[in-house]
């Protein structure tokens, strides 16, 4: 049963339960604090209780990820943020120059994103959270690459046979190079929409040779962001160098 118990020496009462050590060397009731209260370990002589010490104050680290355009990616901002406690939550304080599409904070500090092309870099900031104590917000920067895209992973397949992973959109069944398209902000189009890059036709594996140009360049060019989808194709590391020198 619950009780108030009130040190002599002190003008502290505290909320009581259980039964089970001495008070003085007398048989008697244990005593605990509820863990409402912030007190450390103390042992009077005449009580003990435990209380749990105040909760820290959380500290993110500033970030910075290159993200690939036109290629979904998922970052992990609180990876590097060993000032925060287990159970530590984070909140989006401010978000990057980006459409709710294409980016989403989550409250464990990842986040997923898909840059566009040419915005060249944005930023968002967050700030984490522990034991409803605020952390200082930190700022993240997002900066724009293409490297994932020229330079596709390579790993080793079957019959020792080096390999590549190259992210492609599939258009009409047929697997573009995602290198060849430039993912770009509504305009025209009241959609985020995929275009050719610059004017330059566009090739598939399927068929290296037959040039496919923008079919609608002025509006909402292939189609729009979402509908068409972004897919890993594995293929030959040579294959690749070779259709790559085809179509720079």
């Amino acid at each position: 049963r619950r009780q108030p118990l009130h040190h002599p020496s002190s003008d502290f009462f505290f909320e009581t339960t259980g039964f089970s050590f001495d008070v003085c060397g007398r048989s008697g009731r244990s005593y605990e604090t509820v863990p409402s209260t912030n007190m450390t370990i103390q042992d009077s002589g005449f009580y003990q209780c435990q209380v749990p010490a105040t909760s820290p104050i959380p500290v993110a680290t500033a970030d910075s990820f290159e993200c690939t355009a036109g290629l979904t990616e998922v970052f992990n901002c609180a990876a590097n943020d060993e000032g925060c406690p287990l159970g530590t939550t984070y909140e989006l304080v401010s978000g990057p120059a980006l459409p709710p599409e294409v980016f989403e904070f989550s409250s464990d500090g990842s986040i997923k994103v898909t840059m566009l092309t040419f915005l060249g870099g944005t930023s968002f900031t967050y700030r984490p959270v522990y034991l409803k104590k605020y952390g200082v917000p930190v700022d993240v920067v997002l900066t724009e690459s293409t490297g994932k895209l020229t330079n596709p992973r390579t790993f080793i397949g079957e019959g020792n046979v080096e390999m590549v992973e190259l992210p492609c959109l599939n258009y009409f069944g047929e697997n573009f190079p995602l290198y060849q398209f430039w993912l770009r902000p509504p305009d025209n189009c009241f959609f985020i929409h995929w275009h050719w890059r610059g004017g330059t036709n566009c090739f598939s594996l399927e068929q290296p040779l037959l040039p496919t140009p923008d079919p609608n360049p002025s509006v909402c060019g292939f189609g729009i962001f979402g509908l068409l989808p972004v897919k890993n194709v594995y293929l030959k590391k040579s294959d690749w160098e070779n259709f790559y020198e085809s179509h720079p």
